[in-house]
């Protein structure tokens, strides 16, 4: 009986090791190429829904070479309705930034871009596109609220939402580093720190 007994006990200690192993194994170690280093809890608002606050889960990073795949072309206009196209940037690094007005996380990171592109000015493209569909968000709200706030960052209109469409964008904020070759070195889902985001633009202006 006693040797029953602790058979069992062995069958039962070795399932718990194995079951142990395989939630380390998808816990660690899991990274995805096309996604950088999140160190903080972030957050994302649903593009949709404006005022909420539903937490985004971001892939950590880790040591491997991001993926690069073209970045899909799309139109956007400026505050004077003068229209551009992703493709016009083609040569400069492009962040690309998805936001509105009433997203919370997105108010939050602001900052942190506004500084960034003083820093890089030059050197780097920073597109602020705001999600101006005239239902959540309006390009003369946006307007008004990046000067409120003294942002001096390039603040571009996705009025149609052809670039929220073209990136399958469907909770905000989104960043897009987009290296000069005109391919995608890195997203980020969620507000991002200012270290976080200059670890973006290493990849794509070193």
């Amino acid at each position: 009986m006693n040797k029953k007994k602790t058979l069992i006990f062995v069958i039962i200690l070795a399932l718990v090791l194995v079951g142990a192993y395989i939630a380390y194994d998808k816990l660690s170690g899991k990274v995805s190429p096309d996604q950088i280093p999140v160190p903080e809890q972030e957050e994302t608002v649903p593009s949709g829904e404006p005022g909420g606050d539903d937490p985004a889960e971001n892939t950590p990073g880790g040591d491997t070479e991001p993926s690069k795949d073209p970045a899909p072309d799309f139109r956007f206009v400026d505050y004077d309705g003068n229209e551009y196209s992703l493709s016009d940037f083609r040569g400069t690094p492009v962040v690309l930034n998805f936001w509105a007005t009433w997203c919370g996380p997105c108010r939050n990171e602001l900052p942190e871009f506004d500084e960034a592109s003083r820093e890089y000015d030059g050197k780097v493209q920073f597109i602020m596109l705001d999600l101006a569909d005239g239902v959540g968000d309006t390009v003369d709200a946006a307007s008004g609220f990046v000067a409120e706030n003294g942002f001096t960052f390039p603040v571009f209109y996705d009025t149609s939402l052809e670039g929220m469409q073209a990136y399958g964008i469907n909770a905000i904020p989104v960043t897009v580093f987009i290296d000069a070759d005109g391919n995608v070195a890195a997203k980020s889902i969620g507000s991002m720190s200012g270290d976080t985001l200059r670890q973006g633009i290493s990849l794509i202006y070193p």
